[in-house]
């Protein structure tokens, strides 16, 4: 027993720190060694655990899709109404993009480097929001003259190309607000925004 819990603090700690190496350096750009220099744990042993460096990729992708799919997850369970749910699932997606840049940074790498296909967690996470706007919109609660994965598409994609450009425009407009500022409003316009988009 004590074996299978120390090899999975391992693949813990490997995980870990894989998670930070590929957001910086993408999946081309990191090596094995490069993960086992900074987490001090052999790549024979990595290895051993996750028998190839796209294993690790994966379980690298795999867990932050899990971890984001809770974020969203206890945001709709907490909500006391259908309009509620939205509000506060889009306050979760928001701040967990705005806080935790790994996901996105890997996001945009797997991209780049020509992953075309959503690994299991991602595909769960999308279907289970797809799923919750076309009951909304079943229940009248959402604007059925779209389709559920265009709305979804309208709702993510803005959310995305803010996180990637957000310094651009504040040094391009020269706005006089700090950062932290300007990303609050933005959420709350935001938010207002695909409010009114989603309202019947």
């Amino acid at each position: 027993m004590r074996k299978a819990r120390d090899g999975e603090a391992t693949k813990i700690t490997v995980v870990g720190t894989a998670r930070k190496a590929f957001a910086q350096h993408g999946f081309a750009g990191t090596s094995l060694a490069m993960i086992s220099e900074k987490c001090g744990i052999s790549d024979g042993l990595i290895l051993h655990h996750f028998k190839s460096k796209e294993n690790l990729y994966q379980a690298v992708q795999e867990n932050l899709a899990e971890e984001y799919l809770e974020v969203i997850t206890q945001a709709a369970a907490d909500a006391q109404s259908p309009q509620q749910t939205a509000l506060d699932t889009l306050r979760a997606a928001f701040q967990y993009w705005s806080n935790d840049r790994d996901y996105y940074r890997i996001s945009l790498w797997s991209y780049l480097e020509g992953q075309d296909t959503l690994i299991e967690q991602e595909a769960v996470l999308t279907k289970v929001l797809a799923d919750k706007v076309s009951e909304m919109q079943s229940d009248g609660q959402v604007d059925s003259s779209f389709s559920a994965y265009a709305l979804l598409t309208m709702t993510i994609g803005p959310l995305h190309f803010w996180m990637r450009h957000r310094e651009m425009f504040h040094k391009a407009l020269r706005m006089n607000i700090a950062m932290g500022e300007l990303n609050q409003d933005f959420q709350e316009q935001f938010i207002r925004m695909i409010m009114k988009l989603y309202h019947p």
